[in-house]
């Protein structure tokens, strides 16, 4: 989320990076900066491309500024974003009581102006993306978000997300991409969001990444409709309503889960298998070099493994209550199973070949055990 202070900024007065010098010189250090109005005991951790500026008292995982570091840098790449050779974003990490009191977003939960991050969440990669694409301009506000949901870490995929389907397979009619372009309010209502990232994957699907990112470049945040159609056509060429239609047709059936890319998930280090029965124990533990997140808060871990060949196969997460483990597809709309293991449940689910991620969760304080038993179901 871009904070309203800097919507109402003029994009075609400014670059980025003039923005990024005007907000890092009033709002560096921020716990004493003029926005966030008053001091705090504060701790820094530099990494490769993200400085953390945490409240006293807030500690990461081990692994947490290696992955955010990771994750910026895989994200520059896929969008052909060159690296500086310092830290070149800054994430405020508030507690939640300071961050209701004296924070710029604009009554959201996180924000992002221009390189620096303000969030009482650790990673929050959506806000990562927010300060990397800072450079390639202000755009529209829908196509800012859209490239946050389409890129973004899967926190979200922990639960179900507000485009999934019902239980009962029904989905509810999803708002419609015009009348999103068409509002004009400061910042992307909420209900925006899914749609935002669904839209932005399907132009990067079908034109590419370097033609979306010409049209992103080319918008401009106070941008009318007319003027979103206008560039449109001339990026891609086709109409905005023609693309529209085919979106709504094509991918009406495509959420969350599916679109969004998974950067990191599927590069993560792979477990070994037979392809037929899996079974065994992982720990999440926040000293562990591959534990992200905050102990007491949210400590995850992430694996991927290939499934050689199609079927059906049987899960079961053992052991402990305080931990969730999620299974996901790294295909696209084409291949969007997923599925979500609590303790002592079993789940069977239709998984196609290919790569998939397994991520592991728990809000405990203290280290946890558990094991993940998946095996292939007979003919």
């Amino acid at each position: 989320m871009l904070p309203p202070a800097l919507a109402r900024a003029s994009h075609r007065a400014s670059t980025g990076r003039t923005f990024a010098h005007f907000f890092k010189r009033n709002l560096s250090k921020g716990a004493c900066s003029l926005l966030l109005l008053g001091c705090l005991e504060t701790a820094e951790t530099r990494g490769r491309q993200v400085e953390v500026e945490a409240d006293d008292g807030l500690t990461m995982c081990a692994g947490t500024l290696e992955h955010m570091d990771r994750f910026v840098e895989r994200f520059a790449e896929e969008i052909g974003l060159p690296l500086t050779d310092e830290p070149w974003i800054e994430f405020r990490w508030m507690t939640p009581e300071h961050y209701a009191r004296r924070n710029p977003c604009g009554g959201m939960p996180a924000c992002a102006v221009v390189r620096t991050v303000y969030a009482s969440e650790m990673p929050h990669e959506h806000e990562l993306v927010h300060s990397a694409a800072s450079d390639l301009g202000l755009a529209h506000p829908f196509f800012i978000e859209g490239l946050a949901m389409a890129f973004e870490g899967g926190t979200r995929d922990a639960e179900p997300t507000d485009d999934e389907p019902e239980a009962d397979g029904e989905i509810e009619p999803a708002p419609r991409v015009l009348a999103a372009l068409r509002d004009r309010s400061l910042w992307l209502p909420g209900e925006y969001y899914f749609l935002a990232g669904a839209f932005t994957r399907y132009l990067i699907d079908r034109f590419g990444l370097r033609l979306h990112l010409e049209f992103y470049r080319r918008t401009w945040y106070a941008d009318p409709y007319r003027a979103l159609a206008r560039e449109f056509r001339a990026v891609f060429g086709a109409t905005l309503e023609e693309v529209v239609g085919d979106f709504e047709a094509e991918r009406a059936d495509c959420h969350y889960s599916a679109y969004r890319f998974k950067l990191l998930e599927c590069e993560a280090p792979e477990v070994a298998w037979d392809g037929d029965r899996l079974a065994r124990n992982f720990s999440l533990d926040c000293d562990d070099a591959a534990a992200i997140g905050a102990a007491g808060v949210s400590v995850r871990t992430v694996h991927a493994l290939e499934v050689a060949e199609a079927g059906r196969f049987r899960l079961e997460l053992r052991d402990d209550a305080a931990v969730q483990v999620t299974i996901g597809s790294c295909g696209g709309c084409e291949r969007p199973a997923l599925a979500r293991l609590y303790a002592g449940e079993v789940q069977e689910l239709e998984l196609p070949a290919g790569r998939y991620f397994m991520r592991a969760e728990t809000d405990a304080s203290e280290p946890v055990t558990f094991g993940v038993v998946m095996e292939r179901i007979g003919e």
